[in-house]
This record gives C-alpha cells, sequence and structure tokens, in this order.
C-alpha cells in the first residue's frame, strides 16, 4: 500500500530519515558450486545450486522449476536423454536458502534441501530458475550460464577464466533482482560481475546468503537551513552534511527517542543499526521537537 507522508512541523530544522524495505523482487541464484575429486576412492563431488528468498514473504516453491541444459544443448537435453525439469517442493521462508545439490550416493559432500540425479553437473553446463506465470507455464526467471552455448570446459566469469569449473560462486550482495542476461550477470571485470568467484569446493557460506536487499534503508530528505542526508538509498550507514554543530535525536513513528548522534559543521559519518520502518531525524530548538504523522 501506498504510504502518504503529512509531516506536522514545529520546529526549524530538520531532516527526515526514512528506512524502508528494499526487498528482492523474487527468489534467485545465490551461490553456485561445481567441484569433483575424481582420483579418490570413493570419488567426492561438491555439485549443488542455492537459491535465496528475499522479497520479504514467504515463497511457495512448487511455483518454481529448476531446468538444466548441458553442453550447450538447450534446456531439457543430454544427447537422446530428457533432463527434468525439476520442481521444487516446500516453502521457502523470507531469508532463507534452499539448495539443491547431487544425490549423495553419487558421492556429493554438501547438506541439500532437495537432491536431483541431473546435479551431476560440470562446468558448462547452463542452470535455470523458472517459475510460473500462473497459467501453468513455467517461464525462466534467473540463469547462469548459456543453455544453448557450448564455452568449452566452462565460462569465465568476471576477469577469473573457466570460473564455472571447480569453483564456487557466490552473488554479490547488493544483487536483489534475477535476470535471464548470463552477459550481464557474468560481467566483464571483477567490478560488473554479479558474482564473487571463491576457490575450489569452498563451501563456507552454503545456506547462508549475505545482502542488502531486506531491511536495505531508503532516506528522504528535507533540506532546511542546508541539512542534507545522502546517499539515497543507503544500507544504514550514511552522510550528514550541515552547516553547524548541533546534536541529532532519531525518533520513531510514536515519538520515542531512539538514540541521538552529534554533528559537526561538514559532512559527517553515520551509522545506525535499526530495523525496517520510519524514522524522524530531528534537532531540536527552543524545547520544540519535530513531529511525523504517517496516513496510510
Amino acid at each position: 500500500m501506498k504510504r502518504k507522508l503529512l509531516l506536522l512541523i514545529t520546529s526549524s530544522l530538520f531532516a527526515m530519515v526514512l528506512m524502508a524495505q528494499q526487498n528482492a523482487t523474487d527468489l534467485f541464484i545465490s551461490e553456485y558450486c561445481e567441484w569433483s575429486h575424481q582420483s579418490t576412492d570413493p570419488q567426492t563431488f561438491n555439485h549443488y545450486v542455492e537459491i535465496y528468498n528475499g522479497t520479504g514473504a514467504a515463497v511457495d516453491l512448487t511455483k518454481y522449476q529448476l531446468w538444466r541444459a548441458k553442453n550447450g544443448g538447450g534446456w531439457g537435453m543430454d544427447a537422446t536423454i530428457e533432463i527434468g525439469p525439476f520442481p521444487l517442493a516446500g516453502t521457502l521462508a523470507n531469508g532463507k536458502t534452499f539448495v539443491i545439490a547431487r544425490p549423495v550416493e553419487d558421492g556429493s559432500e554438501v547438506t541439500a534441501d532437495m537432491r536431483w540425479s541431473f546435479m551431476n553437473i560440470s562446468g558448462d553446463d547452463a542452470l535455470g530458475l523458472a517459475k510460473d506465470d500462473g497459467t501453468g507455464t513455467f517461464v525462466l526467471l534467473d540463469v547462469f550460464g548459456t543453455p544453448d552455448e557450448d564455452p568449452g570446459s566452462a565460462w569465465d566469469v568476471g576477469d577469473s577464466i573457466a570460473a564455472t569449473i571447480n569453483h564456487t560462486l557466490i552473488r554479490k550482495p547488493d544483487i536483489c533482482s534475477p535476470t535471464t542476461d548470463w552477459a550481464t550477470s557474468a560481467g566483464t571485470s571483477a567490478a560488473n560481475s554479479q558474482w564473487i568467484v571463491k576457490q575450489e569446493n569452498d563451501s563456507t557460506d552454503v545456506h547462508l546468503h549475505t545482502t542488502q536487499c531486506t531491511g536495505t534503508v531508503s532516506v528522504y530528505v528535507n533540506d532546511v537551513e542546508n541539512d542534507v542526508v545522502f546517499p539515497i538509498p543507503n544500507n544504514g550507514s550514511f552522510k550528514y552534511q550541515t552547516s553547524k554543530a548541533k546534536q541529532v535525536r532519531v525518533i520513531d513513528i510514536t515519538g520515542r527517542t531512539i538514540s541521538t548522534f552529534k554533528v559537526v559543521a561538514g559532512v559527517n559519518n553515520v551509522n545506525i543499526d535499526l530495523p525496517s520502518g520510519m524514522y524522524l531525524l530531528t534537532t531540536e530548538k527552543n524545547e520544540s521537537v519535530s513531529r511525523m504523522v504517517i496516513k496510510e
């Protein structure tokens, strides 16, 4: 529901900070691992993909499928053998991950929520997350690799050569949307890639995903007497620019003071650890205080 803000101001110095969730637009692939140790007896593998829910609500996984394309052969085919699609099951809570891995009997080492025989992937196999469009037709939502392209042994990601084989890849914390554009997702440098390429068989972050998608802080600024708060949005760390030293109070929507901080003339670095919600940054002058009323 769109919020309309009615501000009743009795103080001449104020700036308002709006803390609002910038949730993920949908589920997305948050981690990928392809690692094989075939010289051991028995052989061991870490082949898995992790899916993250940062939408702000629990999600029915029966509306999603995992797809695979082998060696550039397109979705659903391994030579003459049909692959999948693999229907997901259960409910994924907000802020949680869901891991699909190779079967234990194949030598899989990672714990998983579901196991799929066709997760016996190699570095040139594309994976896709698909979603029911509401008519029973599943449409590609997020992609890892290119289904109709065989890169040889693996795809490059960022500035990492052959990153999709014998590596673990983790989606960067600022990625909050799935994409079907693998070129954009993979990127051409470490800076513009959506992925962090880690060493082989690094599963220390599996079942966990660090993200800025839930509880991201957005800032709305009322510029009075040159007081400015930026950037917009932010993750709770922002800059407060002012022309004079003062004490600033953080007030919630009930008028309760949550915390205070001091600023000096110039640009100040501020860090506030607060749950998502609406807050007012206010300064006091002659005992008067700014108040905020939220009208739904």
